[in-house]
C-alpha cells in the first residue's frame, strides 16, 4: 500500500507522545479526534489511518511550528506525502495567484528559483539562510514546487502574461535589480517620455512600436549566439495618466 513507507514513523509518533506524556489510550484518541477502537486497529495493523488525518497529525498536533524541510529533514519518509498534499490542496488554484502570493513571500527567491539561479534547498540556506528556507516552505504550501532530497522541482508551468504579474514583476526587478550606480557605465538602460499628444492616436502608434520591439528583445533571447546564465530583464509599458494622478 502506498502509505506503508510512512505509517511506521505515524504510529511511532503516536507511541512516543504516549510516553513523554505519560497517556491513556483513551486520552491520546481524543487527541487525535479519532476513537479508542480506530486507535486500537491502527496499532494492530487492522486498519491503516488515512492521508487526510495523518497530514492534519503532522500540521496541528505533532509539528504545528515546523516546515516541512524540517520535519522530512527527521522523518523523511513523509517528504513524498506532504509534497502530493500541498500540490493536490493548490491544484484548483489559479497558477496565477500562486505566482501573486509567493511572489509577495519573496520575490528575489521567487525569480532565482524560476531562472534556475538557485536549485537546492542547500542553494537557499546558503543565500538566504533560515528565513529562505522558511519562505521556501510557503512556496512548497501554496503549490509552487515541492522538495524531492534537496532538489527543487517547479509544479507550475510560470508563464508571465497577466497583466498583474508583468506589472509586479516589472515593478520589482526595476527596483530590487536596475542598477543606478552603473548606469552610463554598464550595458543597462532606462528611459521615460511623458508628452501632451492626442491619445487615442499617439497610444496606438506606440504600442506598435513597442509590439515591433517587443519581437526583436525575443529574437535576442532565444537566438543560441547570446545563449549564457545571466538574468537580463526588459520592461516595456504605455499607458496614459488618468484623471486621479492630476487630484
Amino acid at each position: 500500500m502506498q502509505n506503508e513507507i510512512w505509517k511506521e514513523d505515524f504510529l511511532g509518533l503516536i507511541r512516543k507522545m504516549i510516553v513523554s506524556q505519560n497517556l491513556t489510550y483513551t486520552k491520546t484518541a481524543e487527541i487525535l479526534g479519532i476513537s479508542s477502537k480506530t486507535l486500537n486497529r491502527y496499532f494492530m495493523g487492522e486498519r491503516a489511518p488515512k492521508e487526510k488525518f495523518v497530514l492534519h497529525c503532522l500540521e496541528n498536533i505533532f509539528f504545528p511550528n515546523s516546515t516541512v524541510s524540517e520535519i522530512v529533514e527527521i522523518y523523511p519518509h513523509f517528504e513524498s506525502l506532504l509534497a502530493h498534499k500541498f500540490f493536490e490542496k493548490n491544484k484548483n488554484v489559479n497558477n496565477d495567484e500562486i505566482i501573486l502570493k509567493a511572489m509577495e513571500v519573496n520575490h528575489d527567491l521567487f525569480i532565482k528559483i524560476a531562472f534556475k539561479k538557485v536549485t537546492t534547498s542547500k542553494d537557499v540556506m546558503a543565500e538566504y539562510g533560515k528565513q529562505g528556507l522558511r519562505d521556501l516552505d510557503k512556496f512548497q504550501r501554496l503549490g509552487l514546487l515541492k522538495i524531492i532530497k534537496e532538489e527543487i522541482e517547479l509544479e507550475l508551468q510560470l508563464r508571465f502574461s497577466n497583466p498583474k504579474i508583468l506589472k509586479n514583476l516589472s515593478n520589482q526587478l526595476l527596483n530590487s535589480a536596475y542598477s543606478v550606480e552603473k548606469a552610463g557605465i554598464s550595458n543597462n538602460f532606462i528611459s521615460c517620455q511623458i508628452g501632451k499628444v492626442n491619445r487615442q492616436k499617439a497610444q496606438v502608434e506606440i504600442v506598435k512600436i513597442l509590439r515591433k520591439a517587443h519581437l526583436e528583445i525575443q529574437k535576442v533571447f532565444n537566438g543560441s549566439e547570446f545563449a549564457g546564465d545571466d538574468i537580463v530583464f526588459v520592461n516595456f509599458c504605455s499607458d496614459h495618466l488618468n484623471q486621479e494622478f492630476y487630484q
